[in-house]
């Protein structure tokens, strides 16, 4: 991102822990989309858009997305 105030306010979730390293540490977390109940509590509706890029498209995939994306939105 090139907006320096949206990068600083955004959050990447990612199972691949290299997305983290050029953010700071507030701004990546480790998630797998099989587990969306592992959102950590204090993330629970506080994002006001969560943009979901899915590693492969299947009814089950984008259910569990779903699911962590409701779980996210204010």
């Amino acid at each position: 991102m090139k907006n320096k105030e949206i990068k600083d306010s955004s959050v990447c979730m990612d199972l691949d822990e290299n997305f983290g390293k050029k953010l700071k540490p507030e701004c990546f977390f480790a998630y797998d989309f099989n587990k969306p109940e592992d959102i950590p509590k204090e993330m629970l509706a506080t994002f006001d858009m969560v943009v979901a890029d899915p590693p492969f498209i299947t009814r089950e995939v984008w259910e569990k997305y779903t699911t962590a994306i409701h779980m996210l939105l204010k």
